[in-house]
């Protein structure tokens, strides 16, 4: 088992990216919907 240990950090590695490559391509798209600017609804909500 110790002989694929560089195996299994590079698919574990690869995984980790792979996953923060769709969350930032999800949160993208989820704030790209909204009709309210990003920046303003921000310090508005800080505001309230």
């Amino acid at each position: 088992m110790p002989q694929h240990f560089a195996l299994i950090a590079y698919i574990f590695g690869a995984l980790c990216w792979f996953t923060t490559f769709t969350r930032i391509y999800s949160g993208y798209h989820t704030l790209k919907q909204s009709d309210e600017p990003l920046f303003e609804g921000f310090f508005m909500h800080q505001i309230a």
